[in-house]
């Protein structure tokens, strides 16, 4: 599964409280909507909506926190197609939670292409 861990000192509680929805509409449509917080009040879930070449595919995100940060990734039950807007959706999340954090950094991925430095 796509995923990109962020390491450095992040609160869920202040991500849950903080992100509205987001949006990018180029090169293909991404939304997320607000998150979900499960009742360990480790994990957040972001249902994502990607559109391409007129294709939508609905799908959750999940942010998991770990000792060391949290790790963004595509949840296997939702099993959507892994194509580019779906590990484009996972960046773009994953930028904008580090944007939120100074002084975090981004750690092991299986999608080095689709990391984001700066968010567009």
């Amino acid at each position: 599964m796509p995923h990109i861990q962020i390491r450095g000192e992040i609160s869920m509680e202040r991500m849950w409280e903080s992100i509205g929805p987001l949006k990018q509409l180029k090169p293909d449509p991404i939304i997320i909507d607000p998150p979900y917080m499960l009742y360990n009040r480790k994990t957040l879930l972001f249902q994502t909506s990607v559109t391409e070449h007129g294709r939508s595919q609905k799908f959750y995100l999940i942010v998991s926190a770990r000792d060391e940060g949290l790790t963004v990734r595509v949840d296997p039950v939702t099993d959507p197609v892994k194509s580019n807007g779906v590990k484009r959706a996972v960046g773009f999340l994953a930028a904008h939670i580090k944007s939120m954090f100074p002084g975090t950094e981004y750690g092991v991925t299986n999608i080095p292409d689709f990391v984001m430095k700066d968010l567009p």
